[in-house]
């Protein structure tokens, strides 16, 4: 089974806002045999929510930090959703430079006009596209056992 992380955005949005791709994302993936790898797995007071906040020992800078790299480099893709995002996201710029450390590959669902659209971020990622259907897509083709 092929594994996927699923990176973007946290501070300064809600759970559920953090939440909600990842869960139609893993979701979809899982019909193809996918599983999907959130890093809001093990967070705590769903209501406090807050990605730089910590609940609980797994929420420690440390532990987030070793959570985080041990699963990009452990996925097969890394799925990063900056769609929308209002200011630059520190932590998956980061993800996004481990995946392209481990040779990890990468699809980017961005917009033309975002915030992270930079030189690098687009050479780094293995497939872009603006359309979450479409990325979601180019997971699962890419990732398709012959």
């Amino acid at each position: 089974m092929s594994l996927v992380y699923l990176a973007g955005p946290m501070d300064g949005l809600t759970y559920v806002e953090c939440d909600e791709w990842r869960r139609i994302a893993a979701e979809r993936l899982k019909d193809h045999g996918i599983t999907a790898v959130s890093p809001l797995r093990g967070k705590r007071g769903v209501e406090e929510f807050s990605a730089t906040t910590t609940s609980g020992p797994i929420d420690t800078d440390a532990g987030i930090t070793g959570r985080d790299r041990w699963d990009v480099q452990r996925a097969d893709m890394v799925f990063v959703n900056l769609f929308g995002a209002a200011k630059v996201s520190i932590g998956t710029m980061i993800e996004l430079g481990w995946a392209d450390a481990a040779r990890v590959p990468v699809v980017v669902l961005m917009s033309p006009n975002n915030i992270h659209n930079h030189p690098m971020v687009r050479n780094i990622a293995t497939y872009l596209t603006d359309d979450f259907d479409e990325a979601l897509d180019l997971v699962v083709t890419a990732l398709r056992r012959p």
